[in-house]
């Protein structure tokens, strides 16, 4: 039997816009999310949202969503037990890499910390270049 643990190392190795994307469900992003037309029933307009950030779809149409496991559950019409063992048994190309997600958070953080540094700098250049100008009006 598998644990706990493992359920959710498979629900969260697994990245859920690209593993849709590789089943054929078009995604186009909106804003933080991704909107497409829901496999599961005929849809006439994009009812389907998937947020990436929580690895989570749901589909405002018919009323369904989950994680990729249900989603497995649903497209291949396979109980809970067989859609975890197919996403364990899945190619490392699927896998997502915890190091690359790491990787990506650090870039994130170092460029908005620079971003920060560079606005308070200009701040204070800015606080600086009135002070002189003060100062001159007081001397002239």
């Amino acid at each position: 039997m598998i644990s706990q643990d493992e359920i959710e190392a498979i629900k969260h190795g697994v990245e859920l816009v690209s593993f849709m994307k590789a089943r054929g469900v078009e995604l186009k992003q909106v804003g933080e999310n991704y909107r497409g037309f829901c496999p599961f029933h005929e849809d006439t307009t994009p009812s389907l949202t998937v947020n990436p950030k929580e690895n989570l779809w749901n589909c405002f149409g018919c009323g369904t969503g989950g994680d990729v496991i249900r989603f497995v559950e649903l497209i291949h019409g396979v109980d809970f037990k067989e859609a975890v063992r197919r996403l364990a048994e899945r190619p490392p190309s699927e896998v997502r890499s915890q190091r690359t997600e790491d990787r990506k958070a650090a870039v994130k953080e170092k460029k908005e910390r620079a971003q920060r540094g560079r606005q308070k700098a200009a701040g204070s250049g800015e606080q600086n270049s009135e002070d002189r100008g003060q100062k001159s009006e007081k001397t002239g």
